[in-house]
């Protein structure tokens, strides 16, 4: 029951891809950023970026603190707060917190025999955003960077060799 709930508010999300962006839509987006499921929360935020909505900006923002409280409960696997940081990117967002922010996360959750990371994938879009942040000096973001070729997770060494090659 709780997971065919789920499915229709994903389901009700995509669909507001192929129709036009109404009040009901915009409302609908809104409610979906504050859902307490991190699927939703993620399926909201892809869709903010793709349709360019900027004006949900300080909402993606306060969702992407919100998944930061308790954030193996609340947003295991860091879907929602990589697809927050990925809207981020696409709408040119230019402030360097959120992406510094998760930047640094490390969220260690269990998995069968111990525990592994699972926000490399939300340090790889952090890093890869900072290259379009206004507030911070190049040699800081180069700086910044440059340590992020040490971390243990492939994806985050990738991006942050692909962030240093976009600043020429």
């Amino acid at each position: 029951m709780n997971k065919t709930r789920l499915e229709d508010r994903l389901e009700q999300l995509r669909q507001i891809r192929s129709a036009p962006l109404d009040h009901a839509a915009v409302a609908t987006l809104s409610k979906a950023l504050k859902d307490r499921a991190n699927l939703v929360v993620a399926e909201a935020a892809k869709i903010t970026g793709e349709l360019r909505l900027s004006g949900f900006i300080p909402e993606l923002l306060e969702a992407f603190d919100r998944l930061f409280d308790d954030p193996v409960k609340r947003d295991s696997k860091c879907w929602g707060k990589t697809a927050i940081v990925k809207a981020l990117t696409e709408l040119e967002y230019a402030e360097s917190a959120p992406f510094l922010r998760g930047s640094r996360h490390i969220q260690m959750e269990p998995v069968w025999g111990g525990h592994e990371d699972a926000a490399a994938p939300l340090r790889a879009n952090s890093y890869l955003a900072l290259t379009q942040c206004d507030d911070l000096r190049r040699p800081d973001i180069f700086r910044l960077l440059v340590d992020a070729l040490a971390d243990a997770a492939d994806p985050v060494r990738l991006e942050a060799v692909r962030a240093i090659a976009q600043m020429n």
